[in-house]
């Protein structure tokens, strides 16, 4: 799992797998079970919030390049 502050001070989750950027992260940012789609590597993503704590998994179905 990877956070990237920018220089303004926001905090951003990036993909574990391909590092692009996938959606902001405020300090009150609460979510469980969101599927984030990444668009760069093409992998979905399971990710709970609670506040500044993240922690991410890959999808057990979440689709592979190349499977058919």
């Amino acid at each position: 799992m990877k956070i990237k502050n920018t220089a303004d001070g926001s905090t951003w989750f990036c993909c574990p797998s391909c590092g692009r950027k996938l959606f902001k992260v405020m300090q009150r940012t609460q979510c469980r079970d969101f599927p984030a789609w990444c668009r760069g590597c093409k992998r979905e993503i399971i990710v709970n919030i609670d506040g500044k704590a993240i922690f991410a998994a890959d999808a057990p179905c979440a689709p592979q390049a190349g499977a058919s």
